[in-house]
This record gives structure tokens, C-alpha cells and sequence, in this order.
């Protein structure tokens, strides 16, 4: 039942986008669809540099974008029924969270307490780096002053949108039509959209994006699994696995045993109170699971569609140069050099 189109170009784009998202028959792919367009090199900080890499860390370095949605094919009398024996539900390795790039701008002004002068009161000894959003806020005393001949040391940096990797919906979305067209469409519903740019290294070396989406049940959310790009040079390869739940308040009545893996990142991945989850004191049991395990090689700027009874994923890898660090600025003048 699994339908895997890969690769897909002009034609087979606007059939599918004809059935899939609406485009009219005749439409034409969007310029940054085009197979045989490279994009071009980010300003002056790149000129001179071949646009298709590799980066000056020696890496070919690409924009990823992705949108899994779910799909009411699997409520169909005829359509496959999943088997939990068969299962192989896992968390690929060396598995990440995309970095939040507004994480640092955010405070919880409601976690302080005005307090008296010379009391303490909870705030954060430092601002949680932006790749480790598990940070807490801890209970540290209240300084009168600064100590000028304190060194301040601290493991806080801002992102670099231009140049870290994993960092989530850093650069331009184009899927954006794309998504509104699967969420009007009867019977298709988002659950997670993004896009994010990497280096291009082998399997072994390669990091796995955590996913999760949909509504969450207690500790689980409906859809969960991984991604993972990799490859080599411009060779790249997606590993998906996937899977979509239907929970429900009592243990499923059938003979199957349904079990979901541990969520990894339950205290970041999982959104806070009244952010519309789940009631938490709640039990939900696993009513049915839908499982998507596919590998696909990618060709770079064009779309391509992994097809499923229950979920459907659409990716695209663009080219991404990496701009040259900007030259260190010029040192300041120490005294005595004209200054009073």
C-alpha cells in the first residue's frame, strides 16, 4: 500500500499537485521548484565561490524542508490495517531537537518575584543556550553590585542564522502554499512543517530530527518519530520513520498490544500547561498505530512525495553555501595612543 514517487519532476509535480494541493492542471512549478536551478551565492561574503558548495568547512551543505500530514485513507473499508507485532517503533540515532532561534529572546517574567531589597528571588543565573532549551530557572541570591574584576563567564551565544546548523525555520519557508492547500483539503490535516539547513555528512556522523505533532495524549503527542538526512558529497539520502496514534481513555479492546517508546525530550518536546494538551491527569492507551519506515534518495530542488495509508511526507533539498565568517573587527586603541 506504501507508495513511494521519490523524485519528482515538472510533470509528475503538477499531476500531483493537481490531485494533492489543488494547482490547476496547467500550472507551472514555482521557480524555486525548477530541477535545473541552483541557487545563487549569499551576497559578497560568497562571490567567487562555486553556489553548489562545497562550504569552506568542506561540506555540501543543504536547506531541508519538510511536511508530514496525516490522511483519512486508512479509515477505508478496503485499505491495510496495521499489525503491532510488526512494528518497529524507534527513535533513529543520535536523535536532536531543532534549536529554537527566538529561544534566547524569551523571559518568564512570571517566575519573578518582586522582592524587597536585599532578599532573593528566583531568576536565571544565566540565559539558557539556545541548543540546550532544558534550562531551568534556579534560585540564586541577588547581587547589590557587579564585581568589575570578576571574569563573566558563560556558555550563552546567540545563533548564527546564516551558519549553525539545526536550527528551525531559520531561513524562507517555501511549502508555505503548499501546507494551507494539504490543511484545506478534506480529510488531510498538517501535523508538523519545517525546515531547517545541515552539512552533508555519512550515516554514521549524521543527526536525526525529532518529530512530533498533532495533539498530544499525556506524555506522547499523535504523530512522533525521526528524520534523518545524510550522504555524501551531494548524494543525499532521507531515513524516515514514522508513526501516527489513536489513543483513546480505556486499553484497546482487540487482541493487539500496542506500545509507544519513551518520548526522549519529554520536557522540551511536550508543550507547557494550557498551551491546549491533553488533560495530564488522564491515562490515554494506544487504540492503533500507523507505521512509515522509508529510505529515499533526494535529488536536489525537487519535491518529493512518500505516500501511506495514514501519513503523507513531502521534502525538498536546496544547495546552501555557507557565508564566510565576517573578518574579525579592528582592535581598539590602548591608552596612550591619543586618548585621555
Amino acid at each position: 500500500m506504501r507508495r513511494c514517487f521519490g523524485r519528482i519532476l515538472a510533470p509528475t509535480a503538477v499531476l500531483l499537485g493537481s490531485l494533492l494541493l489543488g494547482w490547476s492542471a496547467g500550472a507551472q512549478l514555482p521557480a524555486d521548484q525548477d530541477p535545473a536551478r541552483v541557487p545563487s551565492a549569499p551576497e559578497a561574503a560568497t562571490a567567487g565561490r562555486d553556489p553548489r558548495g562545497p562550504s569552506a568547512d568542506g561540506y555540501f551543505w543543504f536547506d531541508i524542508e519538510v511536511s508530514i500530514f496525516s490522511s483519512d485513507y486508512g479509515g477505508a473499508a478496503f485499505s491495510e490495517r496495521p499489525v503491532a507485532s510488526k512494528l518497529n517503533l524507534r527513535f533513529l540515532p543520535q536523535l536532536r531537537l531543532l534549536a529554537d532561534p527566538y529561544a534566547v529572546y524569551r523571559f518568564d517574567f512570571a517566575a519573578l518575584q518582586s522582592t524587597a531589597d536585599g532578599q532573593t528571588a528566583p531568576y536565571p543565573s544565566s540565559f539558557p543556550s539556545a541548543f540546550d532549551q532544558s534550562a531551568s530557572l534556579r534560585p540564586v541570591p541577588i547581587l547589590e553590585r557587579p564585581d568589575p574584576g570578576a571574569a563573566v563567564t558563560s556558555t550563552f551565544r546567540l545563533l548564527d542564522l546564516d551558519r549553525d546548523a539545526f536550527i528551525g525555520n531559520a531561513g524562507a519557508s517555501t511549502f508555505a502554499p503548499l501546507n494551507s492547500r494539504l490543511q484545506a483539503s478534506p480529510g488531510r490535516e498538517v501535523l508538523w512543517s519545517k525546515q531547517w539547513r545541515q552539512p552533508l555528512r555519512v550515516r554514521a556522523q549524521s543527526n536525526a530530527v525529532l518529530v512530533t505533532g498533532g495533539d498530544v495524549f499525556g506524555d506522547h503527542h499523535e504523530l512522533e518519530g525521526s528524520v534523518r538526512l545524510s550522504g555524501q558529497d551531494r548524494e543525499a539520502t532521507l531515513d524516515v520513520n514514522l508513526w501516527l496514534t489513536r489513543f483513546g481513555a480505556s486499553p484497546s479492546p482487540g487482541p493487539d498490544v500496542w506500545t509507544l517508546p519513551d518520548a526522549p525530550f519529554q520536557e522540551t518536546s511536550l508543550p507547557p500547561a494550557g498551551s491546549g494538551a491533553r488533560p495530564t491527569t488522564s491515562r490515554w492507551h494506544p487504540q492503533e498505530i500507523w507505521q512509515l519506515t522509508q529510505t529515499l534518495k533526494l535529488a536536489p530542488n525537487s519535491l518529493h512525495y512518500i505516500d501511506h495509508p495514514k501519513i503523507g511526507v513531502i521534502v525538498e533539498i536546496r544547495p546552501y553555501l555557507v557565508p564566510e565568517a565576517d573578518p574579525a573587527p579592528p582592535a581598539l586603541p590602548t591608552s596612550g595612543s591619543g586618548f585621555e
